[in-house]
């Protein structure tokens, strides 16, 4: 009769442990959604410089000279800026999923 009763017990005690153990795990991600909201908002309210509104690359590089756009057609800056684009996003993206282990 006592070993039931301790059984039921320490069955009691751990289904109570586990759902503390979940609580505490569904509150960090909670904070995590918070924290990372708020990062969100902070840089959608950040405002854009005065001087870049009426500046853009294509404007930029036109105004830079025949060897300039010679340059930029030799070595393909635009496609290897998207092959660099597309493996910093990867970069980062991998570091988050795995948090930061490789």
């Amino acid at each position: 009769m006592l070993e039931k009763l301790t059984n039921w017990l320490r069955e009691q005690l751990l289904a109570i442990w586990e759902a503390f153990t979940q609580f505490l795990s569904d509150l960090f991600l909670i904070w995590l959604e918070q924290q990372l909201n708020m990062i969100v908002w902070v840089f959608s309210h950040i405002p854009a410089p005065e001087v870049l509104n009426q500046q853009s690359l294509g404007s930029l590089l036109g105004n830079a000279g025949p060897s300039v756009s010679w340059a930029i057609g030799i070595f393909q800056i635009g496609p290897s800026a998207t092959v660099i684009s597309g493996a910093m996003v990867f970069y980062i993206v991998r570091r988050l999923l795995t948090l930061g282990i490789w």
